[in-house]
Formats: structure tokens, sequence, C-alpha cells
């Protein structure tokens, strides 16, 4: 019991230091399907948050493993969330994948998002 409210506060921890209030609020309620996935995945978004400004390309690939950790919660379960959690994790690409494109332009480095390419902006 104890050892689950400690993880659980660990998790409610690292994603505190995420920006997007709304997209976290929508990711916990899955940390219970596979807590060492989600884990990874809220660590990569603390990392996205940690490097964004220095470094753009950086924060891309912490965001794509994030989201693959987030994808994977979908995927190996027995809970039928697939759809939901896809639509979250496209949610949190295009919100991110804007942050870091902005942040590129800035300091005039390219960068070819995922989520972003089949959107206006």
């Amino acid at each position: 019991m104890f050892a689950f409210a400690g993880a659980a506060g660990y998790m409610l921890y690292l994603l505190g230091r995420w920006n997007s209030v709304d997209v976290r609020d929508e990711t916990i309620k899955y940390s219970g399907i596979d807590p060492e996935e989600y884990r990874s995945f809220a660590r990569e978004m603390y990392q996205v948050e940690n490097t964004i400004v220095d470094d753009p390309r950086q924060a891309a690939r912490h965001l794509y493993k994030g989201l693959d950790h987030f994808s994977n919660l979908g995927t190996h379960n027995n809970y039928d969330v697939q759809e939901e959690i896809h639509e979250i994790e496209v949610k949190i690409g295009r919100d991110v994948e804007r942050r870091i494109l902005e942040q590129a332009l800035v300091r005039g480095i390219s960068f070819t998002p995922r989520y972003l390419n089949n959107t206006l902006i």
C-alpha cells in the first residue's frame, strides 16, 4: 500500500514539473495500467521541459520517447483504452511540438515535427 502511494506521489512530482496541467490531468488516470511505463513517460516529459529552451532537438527526442512509453499503455493491457490514449498522445505531440518549433525558430535550428505535419498552425 505504501509503495503504491510512494510511486503515485513520485509520478505526480515528475508530472508537476511538466507545464501542461490539462494534459497532465488527462494522463494520470492511465498510470495504474503499467506504473513503470507511465513513470518512464513522466521522466521523459520532465526532460522535455528541462531541454526545450537550450536544445529543442534533444527535447524532441525526449518527447518522442515519452510518447512511445505513453502509447505502450494503450497496447499492452486489457482495458480497451487504446483510442483514448492515442487521442491524448496526438494532443500532447501537437502541443509540445508547437513549443519545440517556436524554440527552434528562435535559435535558428531546423525542426521537422511528426504530429504537426498534418495540421495548420
